[in-house]
Protein backbone atom coordinates (compact mmCIF):
# COMPACT_ATOMS: atom_id res chain seq x y z
CA UNK A 1 0.00 0.00 0.00
CA UNK A 2 0.91 3.89 -0.32
CA UNK A 3 1.14 5.38 2.69
CA UNK A 4 -0.84 8.46 2.85
CA UNK A 5 -1.53 7.76 -0.88
CA UNK A 6 1.01 10.17 -1.96
CA UNK A 7 4.57 10.48 -3.49
CA UNK A 8 6.70 10.20 -0.75
CA UNK A 9 8.64 13.31 0.38
CA UNK A 10 12.15 11.53 0.43
CA UNK A 11 12.13 9.16 -2.84
CA UNK A 12 14.24 6.23 -2.42
CA UNK A 13 15.53 5.49 -5.64
CA UNK A 14 16.51 2.30 -6.60
CA UNK A 15 17.08 -0.89 -9.41
CA UNK A 16 13.68 -2.33 -10.84
CA UNK A 17 13.60 -6.13 -9.38
CA UNK A 18 11.63 -6.41 -12.94
CA UNK A 19 14.89 -4.39 -14.72
CA UNK A 20 15.68 -6.17 -17.90
CA UNK A 21 18.89 -7.82 -16.41
CA UNK A 22 16.67 -10.34 -14.37
CA UNK A 23 13.67 -10.23 -17.19
CA UNK A 24 16.60 -12.02 -19.58
CA UNK A 25 17.95 -14.02 -16.36
CA UNK A 26 14.36 -15.88 -15.98
CA UNK A 27 13.17 -16.14 -19.54
CA UNK A 28 15.16 -19.56 -19.98
CA UNK A 29 17.14 -17.81 -22.56
CA UNK A 30 13.87 -16.64 -24.81
CA UNK A 31 15.14 -13.24 -24.47
CA UNK A 32 18.33 -11.38 -24.31
CA UNK A 33 19.87 -7.93 -23.76
CA UNK A 34 19.53 -6.99 -27.74
CA UNK A 35 15.50 -6.88 -26.76
CA UNK A 36 15.95 -4.08 -24.19
CA UNK A 37 14.54 -1.66 -26.72
CA UNK A 38 11.48 -3.25 -26.13
CA UNK A 39 10.96 -2.57 -22.11
CA UNK A 40 9.93 1.33 -23.35
CA UNK A 41 7.09 -0.20 -25.71
CA UNK A 42 3.72 0.24 -25.22
CA UNK A 43 3.50 -3.07 -26.78
CA UNK A 44 5.38 -4.81 -24.66
CA UNK A 45 5.72 -6.29 -20.64
CA UNK A 46 7.80 -7.94 -18.39
CA UNK A 47 7.04 -10.16 -15.23
CA UNK A 48 9.04 -12.04 -13.05
CA UNK A 49 6.40 -14.46 -11.60
CA UNK A 50 5.64 -18.06 -10.65
CA UNK A 51 5.30 -21.21 -12.83
CA UNK A 52 1.16 -20.81 -13.91
CA UNK A 53 -1.45 -19.15 -12.60
CA UNK A 54 -2.88 -20.21 -9.16
CA UNK A 55 0.20 -22.88 -9.24
CA UNK A 56 3.08 -20.97 -6.85
CA UNK A 57 4.54 -24.73 -6.51
CA UNK A 58 7.87 -22.52 -7.77
CA UNK A 59 7.73 -20.15 -6.13
CA UNK A 60 6.93 -16.69 -6.58
CA UNK A 61 10.17 -15.68 -8.87
CA UNK A 62 10.39 -18.88 -11.19
CA UNK A 63 10.14 -17.72 -14.57
CA UNK A 64 9.35 -14.50 -17.02
CA UNK A 65 5.81 -13.69 -17.96
CA UNK A 66 6.09 -11.76 -21.85
CA UNK A 67 2.61 -9.80 -22.36
CA UNK A 68 2.81 -8.43 -25.57
CA UNK A 69 0.36 -7.47 -28.65
CA UNK A 70 0.16 -8.21 -32.00
CA UNK A 71 1.63 -6.34 -34.96
CA UNK A 72 -2.04 -5.33 -36.23
CA UNK A 73 -3.04 -4.58 -32.44
CA UNK A 74 -6.09 -6.64 -32.34
CA UNK A 75 -4.68 -9.54 -30.04
CA UNK A 76 -3.03 -9.70 -26.69
CA UNK A 77 -1.02 -12.65 -25.99
CA UNK A 78 0.28 -13.59 -22.75
CA UNK A 79 3.91 -16.04 -22.77
CA UNK A 80 5.47 -18.12 -20.19
CA UNK A 81 9.50 -18.39 -21.20
CA UNK A 82 10.24 -22.02 -18.97
CA UNK A 83 6.85 -23.88 -19.51
CA UNK A 84 6.19 -22.25 -22.78
CA UNK A 85 2.31 -22.03 -23.08
CA UNK A 86 0.13 -19.13 -23.96
CA UNK A 87 -2.45 -18.90 -20.87
CA UNK A 88 -4.31 -15.62 -21.59
CA UNK A 89 -4.78 -14.36 -25.41
CA UNK A 90 -7.69 -12.11 -25.59
CA UNK A 91 -8.96 -10.40 -28.63
CA UNK A 92 -10.18 -6.41 -29.71
CA UNK A 93 -9.24 -3.88 -31.45
CA UNK A 94 -6.22 -1.02 -31.49
CA UNK A 95 -4.60 -2.83 -28.42
CA UNK A 96 -1.62 -0.90 -26.93
CA UNK A 97 -0.55 -0.18 -23.74
CA UNK A 98 -0.77 -3.92 -21.79
CA UNK A 99 0.48 -5.11 -18.04
CA UNK A 100 0.71 -8.10 -15.64
CA UNK A 101 0.69 -8.46 -12.41
CA UNK A 102 0.35 -11.49 -10.05
CA UNK A 103 -0.68 -11.55 -6.05
CA UNK A 104 0.87 -14.02 -4.19
CA UNK A 105 -1.47 -16.98 -4.80
CA UNK A 106 -0.34 -16.15 -8.60
CA UNK A 107 -3.86 -15.41 -9.51
CA UNK A 108 -3.57 -12.92 -12.68
CA UNK A 109 -4.58 -8.74 -13.12
CA UNK A 110 -4.05 -7.35 -16.20
CA UNK A 111 -4.82 -4.15 -17.95
CA UNK A 112 -4.64 -2.83 -21.46
CA UNK A 113 -6.22 -0.12 -23.49
CA UNK A 114 -8.72 -1.27 -26.15
CA UNK A 115 -9.43 1.81 -29.03
CA UNK A 116 -9.22 4.68 -26.17
CA UNK A 117 -10.84 2.73 -23.45
CA UNK A 118 -8.89 1.70 -20.24
CA UNK A 119 -9.57 -2.19 -19.66
CA UNK A 120 -8.65 -4.24 -16.54
CA UNK A 121 -8.99 -7.77 -15.78
CA UNK A 122 -9.33 -8.42 -12.18
CA UNK A 123 -9.95 -11.37 -9.58
CA UNK A 124 -13.11 -10.91 -7.50
CA UNK A 125 -12.68 -12.66 -4.24
CA UNK A 126 -16.73 -12.29 -3.97
CA UNK A 127 -17.17 -13.82 -7.00
CA UNK A 128 -14.89 -16.17 -7.46
CA UNK A 129 -14.14 -14.59 -10.72
CA UNK A 130 -12.47 -13.36 -13.37
CA UNK A 131 -14.26 -9.49 -13.51
CA UNK A 132 -13.47 -6.70 -15.92
CA UNK A 133 -13.59 -3.11 -15.61
CA UNK A 134 -13.39 -0.60 -17.86
CA UNK A 135 -12.71 2.95 -17.91
CA UNK A 136 -13.52 5.01 -20.43
CA UNK A 137 -13.36 8.42 -18.92
CA UNK A 138 -9.82 9.80 -20.74
CA UNK A 139 -7.81 7.72 -18.26
CA UNK A 140 -4.61 6.14 -19.64
CA UNK A 141 -1.40 4.70 -19.59
CA UNK A 142 -1.90 1.78 -16.75
CA UNK A 143 -0.24 -0.24 -14.86
CA UNK A 144 -0.82 -2.58 -12.66
CA UNK A 145 1.77 -4.69 -10.08
CA UNK A 146 1.90 -6.06 -6.97
CA UNK A 147 3.68 -3.76 -4.14
CA UNK A 148 5.43 -6.50 -2.27
CA UNK A 149 5.95 -9.58 -3.22
CA UNK A 150 7.96 -11.01 -0.02
CA UNK A 151 5.87 -14.08 1.76
CA UNK A 152 7.08 -11.81 4.91
CA UNK A 153 4.34 -9.42 3.90
CA UNK A 154 1.97 -11.61 2.77
CA UNK A 155 -0.91 -9.92 4.77
CA UNK A 156 -0.39 -6.23 4.30
CA UNK A 157 0.43 -6.37 0.15
CA UNK A 158 -1.73 -5.26 -1.83
CA UNK A 159 -2.26 -5.10 -6.16
CA UNK A 160 -2.36 -1.71 -7.90
CA UNK A 161 -3.43 -0.28 -10.74
CA UNK A 162 -2.24 2.67 -11.57
CA UNK A 163 -3.48 5.19 -14.32
CA UNK A 164 -3.60 8.80 -16.20
CA UNK A 165 -6.30 11.49 -16.71
CA UNK A 166 -5.73 14.77 -17.29
CA UNK A 167 -2.03 14.46 -16.23
CA UNK A 168 -2.67 13.54 -12.54
CA UNK A 169 -2.01 10.02 -11.43
CA UNK A 170 -4.77 8.10 -10.05
CA UNK A 171 -4.87 4.27 -7.98
CA UNK A 172 -7.15 1.56 -7.27
CA UNK A 173 -6.58 -0.98 -4.43
CA UNK A 174 -6.91 -4.65 -4.17
CA UNK A 175 -8.21 -4.07 -1.05
CA UNK A 176 -10.87 -1.93 -2.40
CA UNK A 177 -11.93 -4.63 -4.73
CA UNK A 178 -10.36 -1.81 -7.19
CA UNK A 179 -13.98 -0.05 -6.51
CA UNK A 180 -12.16 2.97 -5.45
CA UNK A 181 -9.97 5.75 -7.43
CA UNK A 182 -7.41 7.13 -5.37
CA UNK A 183 -5.71 10.96 -6.31
CA UNK A 184 -2.16 9.80 -6.03
CA UNK A 185 -0.76 13.74 -7.36
CA UNK A 186 0.50 15.27 -10.40
CA UNK A 187 2.43 14.05 -13.10
CA UNK A 188 6.45 15.34 -13.18
CA UNK A 189 6.49 18.33 -15.16
CA UNK A 190 7.94 17.59 -18.80
CA UNK A 191 6.68 13.97 -19.45
CA UNK A 192 4.37 12.76 -21.43
CA UNK A 193 3.49 9.32 -19.84
CA UNK A 194 3.76 6.91 -17.08
CA UNK A 195 5.98 3.82 -18.08
CA UNK A 196 6.04 1.87 -15.10
CA UNK A 197 5.11 1.49 -11.77
CA UNK A 198 7.47 -1.58 -10.56
CA UNK A 199 8.95 -2.44 -6.67
CA UNK A 200 12.59 -1.87 -6.42
CA UNK A 201 15.76 -3.31 -4.99
CA UNK A 202 15.05 -1.11 -1.81
CA UNK A 203 11.49 -2.71 -1.46
CA UNK A 204 9.58 0.82 -2.75
CA UNK A 205 7.48 1.36 -5.55
CA UNK A 206 9.22 3.05 -8.13
CA UNK A 207 7.63 5.20 -10.66
CA UNK A 208 8.75 5.53 -14.12
CA UNK A 209 7.88 8.14 -16.30
CA UNK A 210 8.85 9.67 -20.15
Amino acid sequence: MIPNNRYSTKPIVGRFINDFENIVRYSNCFLSMNDRDKVQSPYWDFTIAGKDIRDVSEGYLYQTWITYISIDFKTLFVYTTKTKKYPIVITGYNLSNCSLAFDENMYYYLTYMENGVLKFHYYETTTNSVEVLELDDGSEYPYVTIDDFRTTQSLRNDVLLFYVRDRQVYHRRQRDRFLKEIYLGEMPPDVKSLNRVNINNKYRLQFEFS
